[in-house]
């Protein structure tokens, strides 16, 4: 009988050896698998590049007594995806232009895009805005600079994209301010 234990004991820790070291495994896999997972969620990856084209402004007319701006532009901006090896979902995108971070002009929401690694899309969203209320002091700031010529017009954008390393997709916020200094009438 006392063979058979010895054999009985062998075969009892082989298994119990067996299984902690399955068990070891799996969880040392676990570990690695989040922590690249973790390493993927949080690290952000390159942000779309915003670059702004062209404005074209058809008409610009401020009513300091309303406190109210009437504006008819049109806004040309390039998009370029700068990751090389990933494709980006761009999802809720509102572009607006503002004076003074006082906005001129309603948010004009952009389709959603899909832009492949290294890809460029071109919107071309056209304003149409009358009686845009504005502070009171904004639009007399506004009025005289229209007098004198020039005024520097902030094209905002902002929204959200999205790229997908493998089965993990990553969403993160973006905001791009494009500066523009829109000249009036014949200065010479």
């Amino acid at each position: 009988m006392g063979v058979k234990d010895g054999c009985l004991q062998r075969h009892r820790d082989a298994i119990i050896a067996l299984l902690a070291l399955l068990i070891t495994g799996c969880a040392l896999s676990v570990f690695i698998w989040l922590f690249i997972w973790l390493f993927i969620v949080y690290t952000p990856g390159p942000s779309p590049r915003i670059i702004l084209h062209d404005v074209e402004i058809y008409a610009f007319n401020v009513s300091t007594s309303a406190s109210t701006i009437a504006s008819n532009l049109q806004i040309t901006i390039f998009c370029h995806n700068t990751d090389e090896s990933i494709g980006i979902h761009l999802d809720e995108i509102d572009v607006f232009a503002s004076y003074y971070n006082q906005k001129i002009t309603l948010p004009k929401a952009i389709p959603p895009n899909y832009l492949d690694h290294s890809e460029v899309a071109v919107w071309s969203p056209y304003f149409n805005g009358t009686a845009v209320p504005m502070n009171r002091g904004f639009a007399e700031s506004l009025a005289r600079d229209l007098t004198a010529g020039g005024v520097m017009i902030d094209v905002i954008v902002t929204g959200r994209f999205r790229s997908s390393n493998g089965v993990v997709s990553v969403s993160n916020r973006m905001e791009a301010t494009c500066p523009v200094y829109v000249t009036f009438g014949n200065k010479t």
